[in-house]
C-alpha cells in the first residue's frame, strides 16, 4: 500500500500527464479486479505478487520499457 494513493489512482493520474506512459501494474489483489478499477485505459501489463526481479525484467521488456 502506498500512503495517500493506490496504484490505480497514481496510474491514472500519471496517464492525465503522459497519454503515453507504460505501467505495469503489482498487487495481491486479482488481476481482473484490478482491471475493472481502471476506468480509462488498461495497464501496459501486471504482475501478482509476490514475483521475483526477473518477472520484473521481464514484463519492463514486454512492453518496451526496458532493452533486450
Amino acid at each position: 500500500s502506498m500512503p495517500g494513493m493506490d496504484g490505480v489512482t497514481a496510474y491514472e493520474r500519471l496517464a492525465l500527464l503522459d497519454p503515453q506512459v507504460k505501467v505495469v501494474l503489482m498487487s495481491g489483489w486479482a488481476e481482473s479486479d484490478v482491471a475493472a478499477r481502471c476506468r480509462q485505459r488498461q495497464p501496459a501489463g501486471f504482475l501478482s505478487k509476490p514475483f521475483r526481479s526477473s518477472d520484473l525484467a521481464e514484463a519492463a521488456r514486454r512492453v518496451g520499457v526496458l532493452g533486450a
